[in-house]
């Protein structure tokens, strides 16, 4: 593995300067901390590109690579040193790939059936030791695989009708959450064992959970009621509480704790507009807004100051 120190140093060889900011709704709450990678339309490019940018939006990149173009739902690892996505191969295949950021190498990891009408609409999730990886297969199966390509492991039971969506690791790595059909959050182990539904029901659909950098809380969206809401639990499902943003009417979709867990990111949509980044500050429902020049999602927490 990469120095981190290196990393951060070197990546600028990879990027070029795009601009960029953010605005703070007039709550006062900017978030310095951290970095974001996240996929967005780029007019120049006419494609999408993928982004580096502080929180608050500024010092916005985009990575310089001709083996990124096609590449879609691109996850960061959270050091910032790897990135994986899927790509169409051709042929009726697709693959998984993780490229070194720091030099720009990439290697297939992982190959499946795939025609070009394919949509990959889950995102990969890193382990936080960047060992491994969560992807969901078109068919809707979630899989366990080392960051090499070796040992890949089915979590979702083969049975037709069953598929999962949205799985993450457990800071620890020894659990996986993730969302199933008919929008329930369940839990498993690692290797796909104890697999148990933790949250759902016909009134009230749980989506895109997410685990706290402590292990010892997830967030989540819910709806219920005609609302859409952020919402975290414990991990057995105990204990719904609802985060301090109020008013909130726009689907949100993605949300994502901070690597300190003091902030999550979210994606906001209305009415068919571009998607936005909304950060909110988890102890006081404060929020920062990203502008809605470009439509930016598959969004990545990265541990860089």
């Amino acid at each position: 593995m990469i120095a981190r120190t290196f990393v951060i140093a070197s990546i600028a060889g990879l990027l070029v300067a795009c601009g960029g900011g953010g605005t703070n709704a007039g709550t006062g709450f900017i978030p310095t901390k951290f970095w974001f990678g996240f996929e967005a339309w780029n007019p120049n490019t006419h494609r999408n590109d993928i982004y580096l940018a502080r929180s608050n939006g500024a010092e916005d990149r985009v990575l310089n690579n001709a083996d990124l173009v096609g590449a879609e739902q691109p996850s960061f690892s959270l050091d910032g040193s790897l990135l994986a996505y899927y790509k169409l191969l051709g042929n009726n295949k697709a693959g998984i790939y993780v490229m070194n950021v720091d030099n720009g190498n990439a290697t297939k990891i992982a190959e499946f059936e795939a025609d070009q009408s394919t949509i990959f609409a889950w995102p990969i999730a890193w382990s936080r030791d960047h060992g491994r990886l969560i992807y969901i297969d078109p068919r809707g199966k979630a899989f366990v695989i080392n960051v090499d390509g070796s040992n890949p492991l089915q979590l979702t039971p083969a049975t037709f009708g069953v598929y999962d969506r949205s799985a993450r690791f457990s800071p620890d790595g020894s659990k996986v959450v993730f969302e199933r059909k008919d929008n329930e959050i369940w839990m498993s182990d690692s290797d796909g064992g104890n697999q148990v539904k933790i949250a759902g029901s016909p009134e009230r659909d749980y989506l895109a959970p997410d685990w706290s950098p402590d292990g010892t809380r997830l967030v989540c969206v819910r709806y219920a009621d005609l609302k859409v809401e952020l919402f975290t639990m414990n991990p057995d499902g105990s204990n719904e509480t609802k985060l301090p943003v109020t008013g909130r009417t726009r689907d949100i979709n993605w949300p994502y704790w901070s690597p300190d867990g003091s902030m999550v990111v979210f994606e906001e949509n209305e009415n068919g507009e571009e998607r936005t980044l909304v950060v909110v500050e988890v102890a006081t429902g404060k929020i920062f807004r990203w502008p809605t020049d470009k439509d930016r999602h598959n969004t990545s927490w990265i541990d860089r100051p």
